[in-house]
């Protein structure tokens, strides 16, 4: 009997390895955009609980928070898209002139006598009189190129995009009608003590809240950098519009708004505003550093881990997964943090009471003697 039970539980137990294999790789190509619908449904779960208080209906309310989620990510996605496309096309324009006709400074040079234009002209002669100018014409024909296949890719890709979007959608559905038996059900399912259980939902909650909500308030205040930024270094530009832009985008990791920001500052120098130019590095290296620095502070403090978890947790996550890994590598590195707590707090306190039976061992003996 005790024989055909044991045997019976090794063939479930290889079913069930057999099946969680399969279902790992059934999902597998989806797992990025499962995680980045369930992000998505985190950040927007209170306006869901805010529009079903309203409208009472649990279906009409996920319906209605997710079509504003697909406008709130297509509209801005659009406006981006055209924008660079346009940026791109103005600066080989631009980049392609000056090198036919050698017009550097565009005029802001013209009898001038300083360190700078004296350095430009060199370089000018140098172009003159050396194969240079072939090798510059040259990159900028494999620039554009680059950025035609760029575009063909995206434009091939966009049905696949639009593919994942209707599963994010789905999945946002029902993602907000059962969250809270979700979330329950998760608490119950984790195999160890009550009080550490507890500890451990709550530093998952605590960092999950702390990059979503860090992000993007991190990704206003670079936006509020930027906007200010072209107001005063970009004359008659559309300071409001390029400050949302580049919010947009702070939230994209690995990219950010330098996409923005190099090609403005190259085109200031074309056009010869040099100090157009400097003050918009200035606020891309201010943006750089609330990128990088502030964030990993303010994450770090909010959720209670060390800034550097934060920074490492956000830039191999992302490279890793994408968008989504933004939030799952700090999240990884604070709950490994919090095992490792667990763990040398449990021997901490065997050892304590080790300890302690020898001291008390040792006073029963003195006393004896």
């Amino acid at each position: 009997m005790n024989s055909k039970v044991t045997v019976q539980n090794v063939i479930l137990i290889l079913l069930f390895i057999f099946t969680a294999i399969l279902a790992i790789f059934v999902i597998r190509p989806l797992i990025s955009v499962m995680l980045t619908a369930l992000i998505i449904g985190y950040i927007f779960y209170p306006v869901y609980k805010k529009a079903r208080d309203w409208i009472k209906n649990d279906n009409i309310a996920a319906i209605l928070v997710s079509t504003i989620i697909v406008l709130l990510i297509i509209v801005p996605t659009f406006f981006i898209v055209n924008t660079l496309a346009n940026e791109a096309f103005v600066l080989y324009t631009r980049t392609k002139q000056i090198i036919i006709t050698e017009d550097i400074t565009s005029g802001f040079c013209e009898g001038a006598d300083n360190l700078l234009c004296n350095s430009i002209e060199k370089v000018k002669t140098a172009v003159e009189e050396t194969n240079i100018k072939y090798y510059l014409q040259k990159g900028v024909e494999r620039f554009t190129e680059s950025f035609i296949d760029w575009a063909t890719d995206f434009a091939l890709a966009v049905p696949i995009r639009i593919f994942q979007g209707f599963i994010i959608i789905f999945i946002l559905f029902y993602f907000f009608k059962d969250y809270k038996r979700i979330t329950d059900k998760l608490k119950l399912i984790i195999p160890i003590k009550l009080r550490y259980r507890k500890e451990l939902i709550e530093q998952v909650e605590n960092v999950t809240y702390a990059v979503v909500f860090g992000y993007i308030s991190i990704a206003l205040l670079e936006g509020l950098v930027g906007a200010l930024g072209f107001f005063l270094f970009v004359p008659n530009s559309a300071y409001l519009f390029w400050g949302l832009i580049i919010a947009f985008l702070a939230l994209i990791p690995l990219i950010g708004a330098t996409v923005i920001w190099i090609p403005t500052v190259i085109i200031q120098i074309m056009k010869g505003r040099f100090l157009f130019g400097a003050g918009l590095v200035l606020c891309m290296l201010t943006t750089s550093y609330i990128d990088m620095v502030t964030r990993s502070r303010l994450i770090g403090s909010r959720a209670n881990v060390h800034p550097v978890y934060v920074l490492l947790g956000v830039i191999g996550g992302a490279a890793l997964m994408g968008l989504p890994g933004v939030v799952i590598g700090p999240l990884a590195l604070a709950i490994l943090n919090t095992f490792f707590r667990i763990f040398t707090g449990n021997f901490s306190n065997i050892d304590e009471e080790e300890c302690g039976k020898k001291d008390k061992a040792a006073k029963d003996k003195t006393k004896k003697r």
